[in-house]
């Protein structure tokens, strides 16, 4: 995808759910500044009253009483699921305690006494049991499985992100220094001071060798895309103006979208960004309800077979929105491969004494096509996620089935079984525009247009008794006549 190269993801465009579609009725801690939500395989976390942590299963909606996870003394800063296990947690919080949980169980299942303010933590994104801990005054590589502290440095961290293949680390603090660390070689691989607000600095990794930071220069919220070799120099450049909100960034490697954000505001940015690191804005998505926080779901729980080509989970004041990204197309019967690159699985590359001694390892990519895991799900290491992707599209019914639970539901509740049904108006690509000689003055008893099954006529201007014929199987915009002008008589 090079800066002007065409995308098919341009159109992809957010689907905004009723408040029944969506999980209302918690409490959050608006003083998490980092992460305040997290969402797993089979559970969406948040940051809850006090220093608690609310957890919610994926897909439950309406009034909801969430659990708690509770064992903080001060309030959570980050939430993260593990990559490797769907059910393990990393919490850490002011009380310089990082927290390991079973999600399934709402147990803590090991902690890690670090001592001082914790801003964040980071799993290793191919190596298995490794966490980097970025506290007020040191950063830290531990293997959870043994405890064991691997690497630690005097470093003042606010935020730290990992490269996509792991080799790499990335540090921002308050002051708006960034610095490109290699963990195992102990150095610095690159320094610079990026904004100077005072003010967190976020980031994400854009692949192996490019970074978007979003802060505060001279009171001005911008985001910025930059190569790692010449960190003075920026690629992309995009302002949103004063506030009081701190700049958030949500990419996702496979499709190359970038969500852009601010707590407090109302609202997002869908990008998309380039293979040199440019960054395009595609749109701008209206929420009702002020942002507290997003994250992105994982690939495994989308619903591919609708074009449902990323999921934002949005944390609002009272509730989770989960917010799908949808690219229209013309039929949904098939699985559509191009919109859907392999991901990564849930299998670690390499663990994490094996890394640090030089094996950067590799996690195996896996295909989203249902049908694929229909066929070999047992050698695959997706099998799992891409089983609940099957659960969650209901077995077909018999239609003599069908028709009885209709004419049951019109007898014991005096509705009609279609009363919720709703029209949705088809992407622009899909319409049919700038037809010419469209006569739109006609008489009442006259439909003025109507279609079959491969064409659709409509009045033309002129003399009486003349239709214009349109081909349905080509949309879009008709700069040429209509396939044919038809006189049939005065109408």
């Amino acid at each position: 995808m090079g800066r002007f190269a065409a995308s098919k993801y341009k159109n992809a465009a957010s689907k905004k759910l009723k408040k029944e579609e969506t999980a209302f009725g918690i409490r959050i801690n608006e003083l998490c500044q980092n992460d305040p939500i997290a969402c797993g395989v089979d559970k969406v976390v948040f940051a809850g009253e006090a220093s608690s942590v609310g957890v919610l299963d994926v897909g439950e909606v309406g009034n909801v009483q969430a659990r708690s996870l509770r064992g903080h003394g001060e309030f959570v800063r980050s939430l993260e699921f593990s990559p490797f296990n769907k059910d393990c947690l990393c919490t850490c919080a002011g009380d310089g305690m990082v927290k390991f949980w079973n999600t399934d169980s709402l147990t803590c299942t090991s902690t890690i006494n670090v001592s001082e303010h914790v801003h964040m933590t980071r799993f290793h994104p191919v190596a298995d049991n490794l966490v980097l801990v970025a506290d007020h005054t040191h950063l830290r590589l531990y293997d959870i499985s043994t405890q064991k502290q691997m690497h630690s440095e005097e470093r003042s961290s606010c935020t730290v992100s990992w490269s996509y293949d792991g080799s790499l680390a990335c540090s921002a603090n308050k002051g708006g220094e960034v610095s490109i660390l290699d963990i195992r070689c102990r150095k610095a691989v690159a320094t610079a001071t990026l904004f100077d607000s005072g003010k967190d600095v976020y980031h994400e990794w854009l692949g192996v060798d490019k970074l978007v930071f979003a802060g505060y220069k001279n009171r001005d919220r911008v985001f910025q895309s930059i190569d790692m070799s010449n960190l003075s120099k920026v690629i992309s450049n995009i302002h949103v103006g004063a506030g009081s909100g701190v700049p958030h960034v949500k990419y996702d490697h496979d499709t190359r979208m970038l969500f852009l954000y601010a707590k407090g505001d109302h609202g997002f940015s869908y990008c998309e960004v380039g293979s040199e690191g440019t960054i395009k804005e595609n749109s701008k998505e209206h929420c009702n309800d002020v942002i507290k926080g997003i994250a992105l779901a994982p690939k495994s729980i989308l619903n591919v077979m609708a074009g449902e080509v990323n999921r934002m989970m949005v944390l609002h004041q009272t509730g989770v929105s989960p917010t799908p990204f949808i690219v229209p197309r013309r039929s949904y019967s098939d699985f559509h491969a191009d919109l859907f690159p392999e991901t990564r699985g849930h299998v670690p590359g390499v663990d994490g004494e094996g890394w640090w001694n030089g094996n950067d390892g590799y996690r195996e990519l896996i295909s989203l096509d249902p049908a694929a895991h229909q066929t070999n799900g047992s050698e695959s290491n997706g099998a799992e996620a891409v089983t609940k992707i099957e659960e969650e599209v209901p077995a077909p019914e018999i239609e003599e089935n069908k028709k009885h639970k209709a004419v049951v539901s019109n007898l014991t509740t005096g509705q009609s079984a279609l009363r919720n049904i709703e029209g949705l108006l088809a992407h622009r690509d899909l319409h049919y525009h700038g037809l010419k000689n469209v006569q739109t003055v006609f008489s009442q008893e006259s439909n003025g247009f109507q279609i079959g099954r491969k064409y659709g006529v409509h009045h033309v201007t002129g003399s009486g008794g003349r239709l214009g014929v349109i081909d349905l199987a080509d949309p879009g915009q008709n700069n040429t006549p209509q396939l044919e002008i038809v006189n049939v008589g005065s109408l």
